[in-house]
């Protein structure tokens, strides 16, 4: 219930209708949401008519999403993810949204995220690795990878992002050829 308060507040509906509105300008047409939670972002982009596959880890939250999805008839197609990452299917474009500073090894996931990404695709990705003292599950040593550094390594993996304005959270970014 905390992350359907979370999810459903203005702010972060707001978010996520300008950045479906982003995805709409590059032409996606689908989008894998990796690490989805309980389906809020997903249920926006199926509202909008993008195609939807839901990736993460089996649990309760899975589960939620699962019963959300089916209320709804939403026709969103759920994928259990194995959890190292290396089970991203290529993508048009993938979501991944306060993902990076809850793991261990947050490297490893963007370099999956540009590998499952087609050429000209895109990753929406947000971060809040400089916020530990709100969320007792961000790991403090992924603090060295927010704001200009997460932009950075996105850059370093071929991502540009686009439509920067209006400024929301998540980011949307391009693979460059």
């Amino acid at each position: 219930f905390e992350l359907m308060a979370a999810n459903h507040l203005v702010e972060t509906l707001y978010n996520y209708s300008v950045t479906v509105g982003k995805l709409a300008k590059v032409g996606v047409t689908e989008l894998l949401d990796y690490g989805a939670g309980i389906g809020s972002f997903a249920l926006a982009a199926r509202a909008a008519g993008i195609r939807v596959r839901h990736m993460d880890l089996e649990s309760k939250t899975l589960a939620f999403a699962r019963w959300r999805y089916e209320t709804r008839s939403a026709g969103v197609d759920v994928i259990v993810a194995s959890g190292d990452h290396d089970d991203i299917p290529r993508s048009q474009a993938i979501v991944c949204t306060e993902v990076v500073e809850h793991l261990t090894q947050p490297i490893a996931l963007l370099d999956a995220l540009a590998a499952a990404t087609i050429e000209g695709g895109c990753v929406v990705v947000s971060e809040s690795c400089h916020y530990l003292e709100k969320f007792i599950s961000h790991l403090p040593q992924n603090q060295w990878l927010g704001g200009n550094e997460f932009l950075r390594q996105m850059s370093i993996r071929g991502f540009k992002e686009v439509f920067p304005e209006p400024a929301v959270h998540p980011k949307v970014f391009q693979k460059q050829g």
